[in-house]
């Protein structure tokens, strides 16, 4: 399998565009596939620059309902007015964030789900879009501190966000569970060592190859949302697991990704837009 960063906060070359959004590009036995669509249409800009052709996508994911990944999902359906998009179905409820004494919308409404219903696969827990790929939702909560400016509406009533409108995504590059798997998570709000047990939990054995993705360790990528002890003990667990390569980006900031480098060592890099990965 092929990974490479369509958008992202930083750039590794000042010819990409770069904005507070992600928009990952996944080739995987012949399939092509979009995780994300960034804030805007920039990550077109870039995948013609990166000579993409995004009108050969098979399919699209969309990670959570947040703007900074669902934002240039207008842009994406431009190109390919009849592709789907795969999403949990909690993505329809509405997604808000404190301002003070006021809730901005941070995601995309109801109504434009509606207005698209048919490009939309819409799962509950688990779905297997290719072979050897798979979406899942967290199913672990044992370790993780959340964002509590984030709310969510559920039944008419705004409350906490719980994530339930996010998933993640588990590739098996060879096809083979035995030769084992990576973990794609664009922000990882319910935390990135849930995440790894319960893909862990799922495929009891099956070596984890790598993880990739944002770890939601800072605000808009620049203030910490979190102690530097709750990053050391992400990190320590991280180790415990024996796992493949982290590649983190975006909502895990400059500060998280250095902290986390103070304890993992070279396993962890950051993923710049443009940059690329083979599994």
């Amino acid at each position: 399998m092929k990974l490479l960063t369509l958008i992202e906060n930083t750039a590794a070359s000042e010819k990409l565009y770069t904005e507070h959004g992600l928009c990952f590009y996944i080739e995987h036995m012949d399939k092509k596939f979009l995780l994300d669509a960034g804030a805007s249409g920039l990550f077109a800009k870039n995948a013609t620059r990166m000579l993409i052709d995004l009108k050969k996508l098979d399919a699209a994911v969309l990670s959570h309902n947040h703007f900074d990944h669902a934002g240039g999902l207008d842009t994406l359906l431009g190109y390919c007015p009849n592709i789907k998009i795969y999403a949990k179905k909690d993505v329809l409820q509405g997604c808000f964030k404190k301002a003070g004494v006021f809730r901005v919308p941070i995601g995309q409404s109801r109504e434009f789900f509606d207005k698209r219903r048919k490009n939309f696969v819409l799962f509950n827990k688990f779905q297997q879009i290719a072979d050897g790929m798979f979406l899942l939702s967290n199913e672990v909560f044992d370790d993780c501190f959340y964002d509590r400016t984030l709310l969510v509406k559920k039944d008419g009533k705004v409350s906490e966000d719980d994530y339930s409108h996010e998933l993640f995504m588990v590739i098996f590059p060879t096809g083979n569970e035995e030769d084992g798997y990576v973990i794609i998570s664009a922000c990882s709000h319910n935390g990135v060592v849930n995440i790894l047990n319960t893909a862990r939990n799922t495929w009891e054995g099956a070596p984890v190859l790598g993880f990739v993705g944002g770890i939601h360790l800072t605000n808009s990528g620049k203030k910490l949302l979190c102690s530097y002890e709750e990053i050391e003990e992400i990190a320590t667990q991280i180790k415990e697991m024996d796992i493949g390569p982290i590649y983190v980006c975006h909502c895990t900031g400059q500060k998280g990704y250095e902290r986390l480098k103070i304890h993992l060592g070279d396993q962890v890099q950051y993923l710049r837009a443009g940059e690329e990965l083979e599994f």
